[in-house]
């Protein structure tokens, strides 16, 4: 099922191209201002002053890898850590620093690209899962590639390939991708949220301004994607907020919530919604029209209160 169009803020280091697809990596390699280590709350110290990115790019049947678990006969780009680097001789994601001026898909993209030779930038965006330690957060881009390209190894590497979903937790993992890899490979939900429905669930002035109403609203979904879990465990990936009006001018500046601004958000929703997909609404109409088309519904209530645990 194809993604709905991003609408994003100016600036942002990628835009979205048809649905899913992103612009392709060219220009001069960043200026590196991420580079360095961070002094981490957790006792640990984490490479990237800005934050890191990595890529799991997954090679596999669409059906079966757009939400997942993963089907162990898929493939995942992987590189073998150099001894000398962090947690050298350790396999992991193709990642690094975040710098300044780079959301985190362009910095994923750029180091699977100066790591390994393969440019990702052509496959489809599945989702992002993300470590936040406060002082420090983590970001792993989770895209899916149409073919796989022949990856090179430079000096950061002993070894970079495609290995077999079913192998990979036999691997000595780094440390920090093994932690993630259970959630990574298990399934997957985007999160389409009829944004009118639940912001007048919220009494907050909205009605004063809508549209500043439904930025305050988008705003507050970045913090849960890539941490938030379903009931029965599913990570959820992508956000797609639907807001009512052609010329809406409400924006998201993160590339895993992709805002659409539809005449009619209800039949936007009706017409696109599948298998895979929790929609965030309390219309009774929409309701029945989303699940008879294979997507679960919850109501705006459970959003709101996940919103306002982000926010403590």
């Amino acid at each position: 099922m194809p993604w709905a169009r991003s609408r994003r803020a100016p600036g942002c280091g990628l835009a979205a191209r048809g649905t899913s697809r992103w612009w392709g990596y060219g220009g001069a390699v960043a200026v590196s201002d991420g580079n360095g280590w961070v002094e981490c709350a957790c006792g640990s110290r984490h490479w990237g002053r800005f934050g890191a990115a990595g890529l799991l790019l997954v090679h596999g049947p669409a059906a079966q890898v757009d939400r997942g678990p993963l089907p162990g006969n898929s493939t995942v780009l992987l590189q073998h850590r150099a001894e000398w680097s962090h947690e050298g001789g350790t396999w992991g994601l193709p990642g690094g620093a975040r710098d300044s001026h780079e959301d985190i898909v362009t910095t994923a993209l750029r180091e699977t690209w100066e790591e390994t030779g393969i440019d990702a930038s052509a496959g489809a965006l599945l989702g992002v899962q993300r470590t936040d330690h406060g002082s420090w957060s983590y970001a792993t881009v989770i895209m899916r590639a149409d073919r796989r390209g022949d990856p090179r190894r430079n000096r950061e590497s002993r070894d970079v390939r495609w290995l077999p979903v079913a192998d990979i937790a036999d691997l000595p993992l780094h440390p920090g991708f093994a932690r993630s890899w259970s959630t990574l490979a298990g399934p997957r939900v985007r999160l389409v949220v009829d944004v009118a429905n639940v912001m007048g669930s919220r009494p907050d002035g909205w009605w004063r301004d809508r549209a500043l109403g439904a930025q305050r609203l988008v705003d507050d979904l970045s913090p849960l994607v890539g941490e938030l879990t379903m009931p029965e465990g599913a990570l959820v990936a992508l956000v797609s907020a639907i807001v009512e009006g052609a010329g809406s001018p409400v924006i998201s500046p993160d590339p895993a919530v992709l805002v659409t601004a539809a005449p009619t958000a209800d039949e936007h929703i009706s017409a696109t919604v599948g298998v895979g997909d929790v929609v965030v609404t309390a219309d009774a109409e929409l309701r029945v029209a989303a699940v008879a088309r294979g997507a679960e519904v919850i109501g705006p209530r459970w959003l709101l209160n996940r919103i306002n645990e982000a926010h403590r």
